[in-house]
């Protein structure tokens, strides 16, 4: 009983906190800026916003794979397909919270 709960809880990722939650709030928020001024239309920003930040924890963590010759982790897959599927706040944290959980952020 104890094995499976401890390996479902191992892959099942960091969780996120309330201050991640609230970095990861202000790096859409300035994704979302960015895109009103290059004029971007309202419905589209949201989206695309938590699409570029999803491309900057990629790109943060791609970094960390090149250095330290890691494969992209179980947990952070899903995650990242999660995002995929439904992209928004919730399917992100995941995401972020996996590549803070490495020191990888400094934002």
């Amino acid at each position: 009983m104890s094995g499976k709960q401890a390996s479902s809880e191992s892959t099942a990722g960091p969780q996120p906190t309330t201050a991640l939650t609230d970095r990861v709030q202000r790096r859409i928020e300035r994704a979302t800026l960015a895109l009103e001024q290059k004029g971007d239309q309202p419905k589209t920003q949201e989206v695309r916003a938590l699409r570029d930040v999803m491309r900057q924890l990629g790109d943060v963590h791609t970094q960390y794979r090149k250095r330290t010759g890691k494969r992209v982790s179980p947990p952070l897959r899903a995650a990242v397909d999660a995002f995929k599927q439904e992209p928004s706040l919730s399917s992100l944290l995941p995401v972020a919270a996996i590549v803070d959980d490495l020191k990888l952020l400094t934002w």
